[in-house]
């Protein structure tokens, strides 16, 4: 199942207010976030990234984890699901839409979140992630995150096809993960 995770290791004094600034621009954006503390089972996080997201969330000494779904509550045949996000960065990408609403989101948090409030803060996308997994981490700020979706289809690690003349899906389950200075 497709996840969109912000994490980090936000200062303790200030942990309660940027959690609160988290979940007040995700629900500007129409998503529903749902903060997740040690240990990670299988809810909300799907048990396919579970173990690399606990993994994760323990080496880089993060203090925060929110899952930022798409679906309301209210919605009884899937629990959780980021999966209009992907469909969003791709419509962007591809013109169908001229302006992603997760990218809003994106330079939302940054205008909303202060230098100093973190020590390390991390935007994460995975379908399947795996303890022990290689994940792709590219280290950016909040306009090379947008400058990424702007010059790729996805999250995934799409490659072109010179015979076919067209972008293939390669290694749709290694996450990426931006850390955000």
């Amino acid at each position: 199942m497709f996840t969109v995770l912000i994490c980090g290791n936000i200062q303790t004094e200030k942990l309660a207010a940027f959690s609160q600034e988290v979940a007040v621009l995700s629900r500007g954006a129409n998503y529903y976030p749902i903060e997740i503390s040690p240990p990670f089972g299988d809810e909300p996080l799907d048990s396919e990234v579970s173990g690399g997201a606990s993994q994760f969330y323990s080496a880089m000494n993060c203090n925060y984890m929110a899952y930022i779904n798409c679906l309301p509550e209210s919605n009884k045949k899937i629990k959780y699901s980021c999966s209009e996000i992907s469909e969003d960065l791709t419509d962007y990408f591809v013109k169908v839409k001229d302006r992603s609403e997760f990218l809003q989101f994106v330079k939302n948090l940054a205008k909303a979140l202060i230098v100093d409030v973190t020590e390390e803060l991390y935007i994460v996308f995975a379908d399947e992630w795996d303890e022990g997994q290689d994940i792709r981490l590219i280290e950016s700020d909040f306009d090379g995150v947008i400058s990424y979706f702007t010059e790729n289809n996805s999250w995934d690690l799409w490659l072109y096809n010179v015979d076919n003349r067209s972008y293939v899906t390669k290694h749709p389950y290694i996450p990426l993960v931006f850390k955000v200075s």
